[in-house]
């Protein structure tokens, strides 16, 4: 698995004219903490801003949104609980 991985669904901004995308870390699928890079392109691919967001919590992740000034995250919390047998 690549250390960094697209998020479900990239969204479109038609208002703006921009391609939204959101990258997480794959190693926080196993650890208590979630990292977000948010990605927006115009529309020759050219990356207009970015903000990474921290997020101190054990997270499963699907779907995401984007009203005028924030990025919504959809998530449900969840807790890793491997057993390890001998």
């Amino acid at each position: 698995m690549p250390p960094r991985r697209l998020l479900s669904h990239y969204k479109v901004d038609s208002r703006r004219d921009r391609l939204l995308t959101v990258l997480c870390n794959a190693e926080d699928m196993l650890l208590p903490r979630s990292n977000f890079t948010f990605t927006e392109y115009d529309s020759n691919f050219n990356v207009v801003q970015k903000q990474n967001f921290r997020i101190p919590d054990h997270l499963m992740i699907h779907d995401w949104a984007f009203p005028d000034t924030h990025y919504i995250v959809f998530s449900n919390r969840i807790k890793l609980d491997v057993l390890c047998k001998n």
